[in-house]
C-alpha cells in the first residue's frame, strides 16, 4: 500500500488490490479534410489504453446546406485490424470532423 501527502491535503491511499476502471482512449479532429485518417493514427497511438475494441464516427456535411450525416465504423479487435481496409477511412468515414474510441469491454470489468 502506498500513501502520498499532496499539497497539505488528506493522505491519499493507493491499494494494489483495487484498480482504476478507465482503460480507454479518445481522440478527435475538427475541421480537417483528413479527419478520419488523423483520428485513426491518434487511436493507434492511444491503443495501449485499451486493446479489445475500436471505432470512429465521422461527420460529413450535406450538400447545399443539407443536414450533416454521421458515418460509423466499429468492431472488436486492435485498431490495426478494425481499420485494416483502407477504403473504410476513404470511402466510409468521409467528413471533416471525427472522433474515435479504443478501449476494453465493460463486461471484462465486471460491470
Amino acid at each position: 500500500m502506498l500513501t502520498l501527502k499532496i499539497n497539505n491535503l488528506k493522505n491519499t491511499v493507493f491499494s494494489s488490490t483495487k484498480s482504476i476502471h478507465s482503460n480507454c482512449g479518445v481522440f478527435g479532429v475538427y475541421n480537417n479534410p483528413d479527419a478520419s485518417f488523423l483520428t485513426y493514427y491518434g487511436l493507434h497511438a492511444l491503443q495501449h489504453r485499451g486493446q479489445e475494441a475500436a471505432g470512429i464516427v465521422s461527420c460529413e456535411q450535406g450538400e447545399n446546406g443539407n443536414k450533416s450525416r454521421f458515418n460509423i465504423h466499429k468492431d472488436l479487435g486492435l485498431v490495426l485490424s478494425v481499420f485494416s481496409d483502407d477504403k473504410i477511412l476513404t470511402d466510409e468515414l468521409k467528413g471533416t470532423s471525427a472522433i474515435g474510441h479504443t478501449g476494453i469491454l465493460n463486461y471484462r470489468l465486471g460491470r
